[in-house]
């Protein structure tokens, strides 16, 4: 649960640089109304691209934890129904062991 939190966290700090390098973008082209350089295209496709790589294993990442998350229940579930026949038992073998030695 916690990893999946922790992916959850990276997958929005990776959102949120991507929405200010956009931001940023917008910004510097609107300021100065021309195009940006080849360089200053560059770096933003750069850092584009390693924002949709990060993204992309975080979503990986994502599924594979929710997966794990699901077998984790799964098995809690199956615990308790086991533990709850356990329980059941033993009310039952304490009530006859208490009748025998009420006899």
């Amino acid at each position: 649960m916690v990893k999946l939190e922790e992916a959850a966290g990276r997958l929005e700090e990776a959102l949120t640089r991507l929405g200010s390098a956009t931001e940023a973008y917008l910004a510097e082209s609107s300021e100065l109304a021309v195009r940006p350089s080849a360089e200053q295209f560059a770096v933003l496709e750069q850092e584009r691209r390693a924002l949709k790589d990060e993204l992309e294993r975080l979503r990986a990442e994502h599924r594979r934890l929710s997966a794990a998350l699901h077998d984790v229940q799964e098995n809690y579930a199956s615990t308790q129904v086991v533990n709850e026949a356990v329980a059941g038992r033993l009310d039952i073998t304490i009530n006859q062991l208490n009748a025998i030695l009420e006899t």
